[in-house]
């Protein structure tokens, strides 16, 4: 056996792990996000006719282009926010977890809307529900009740296939623990969505130019100079920046970010965010991030506060 299937065999194993793992947890707010984009065997269960199928031929020059969407400042011009379309509708989502004999309630009705090239900040306090909310969004998690919809489809009740392949192309994740495979330089991690997308052999036929792309967001988030480290000769600030690298690798119309600088010092932690605001202003990203810090959301077009599972406000 080769060393990359080898490699890819390992990482396989470990990502269906992680997914398992993680849908046992019994409070997912405590889940900080043990999956990565892509359950493994996607493609070979995804079926029909949904958008959301099986695409696993895709050309590196026939990827999506970013998309450049004109940014509006919710608070400074509601008439223009609401004529901008809207990406993601939640509506109603209630999610709850049993200890033991007891159901805890995480969610408790939660309506949200998020328009499309937004930067739209979800702030609360530890279990509030903000990360449960988050991963619901992403479909890591499937809710009680209530609806989530992306580009006007329903998804949180996609088969799981489908659900796999919505996140692998359309929706990037970023989360406070990196989650970063420590077997992989940092260029491999990056290439690590693709791996999961495509067979071996198809990999291997487009990894030229997957591998030009990979370099290019490295370059953007500034680790260039990183490309053969692994995450252990990193640092946090630099771990998470090779996430959202990683995030960004499969061109997704949607970023979710879960407590991104939660882990990074005052420093680190200013980059991250800068270099979030820069994608959303400059590439027409909309990105959702989810923190417990308002100071942190202040330069976001909108800021929802949670509290005890419900939309509280918005800001």
């Amino acid at each position: 056996m080769s060393s990359f299937s080898k490699t890819l065999r390992d990482f396989r194993s470990e990502m269906a792990e992680t997914a398992y793992a993680a849908q046992e947890a019994s409070n997912a707010d405590d889940v900080a996000a043990g999956l990565l984009e892509a359950r493994i065997d996607a493609q070979e269960r995804a079926s029909g006719d949904d958008k959301f199928e099986r695409e696993d031929a895709i050309e590196p020059e026939t990827e999506r282009e970013p998309r450049v969407v004109e940014r509006v400042d919710a608070r400074s011009n509601a008439a223009s926010a609401a004529s901008v379309p809207n990406i993601m509708v939640v509506s109603q989502l209630r999610k709850g977890y049993v200890k033991g004999k007891k159901l805890i309630p995480v969610l408790r009705g939660v309506d949200l809307s998020v328009r499309q090239g937004e930067m739209l900040a979800v702030v609360g306090q530890s279990g509030s529900g903000k990360s449960t909310l988050l991963h619901l969004m992403g479909t890591l998690d499937t809710p009680d009740s209530g609806t989530i919809y992306f580009d006007g489809q329903r998804i949180d009740n996609l088969p799981i296939g489908q659900r796999d392949v919505l996140r692998n192309h359309y929706i990037g994740m970023i989360f406070q623990f990196y989650h970063l495979l420590p077997e992989l330089t940092t260029l491999e991690n990056v290439l690590a969505p693709l791996m999961v997308r495509h067979s071996v052999l198809s990999y291997l036929r487009q990894r030229d130019g997957y591998v030009k792309r990979a370099k290019e967001l490295l370059d953007l988030v500034g680790l260039s100079h990183r490309l053969k480290h692994k995450p252990n000769e990193l640092s946090g600030g630099e771990m998470q920046r090779a996430s959202i690298a990683r995030a960004l690798m499969t061109n997704p119309r949607v970023l979710l970010a879960d407590e991104p600088t939660g882990n990074l010092d005052s420093k680190a932690s200013a980059g991250v965010l800068d270099l979030l605001r820069e994608l959303n202003r400059e590439q027409g990203l909309t990105i959702v991030m989810v923190t417990h810090d308002m100071s942190q959301a202040r330069d976001a077009d909108r800021a929802i506060r949670l509290v005890d599972g419900a939309v509280y406000h918005e800001e």
